[in-house]
């Protein structure tokens, strides 16, 4: 394990690049996957601790499976 580990360490590549800012903090819809930088409109849904983008307000949470996002 430690070798492999140590190969993976020594030849790291991004196989699958990502476009976001590292020092912007951002946090991750859980129904579309998408980044939702801090200052954009989102939904927090605190009990599920999850976080969408507005557009699925209203729909099942897809954490709990039971409730309303934002109700």
């Amino acid at each position: 394990t430690r070798k492999v580990s140590g190969v993976c360490e020594k030849n790291s590549i991004d196989e699958h690049p990502l476009n976001y800012d590292k020092s912007d903090p951002f946090d991750i819809c859980a129904a579309f996957y998408a980044l939702v930088y801090y200052g954009n409109p989102l939904v927090n849904y605190l009990s599920a601790g999850a976080v969408y983008l507005p557009k699925f307000k209203g729909q099942l949470c897809r954490v709990t499976k039971a409730t309303g996002i934002g109700k």
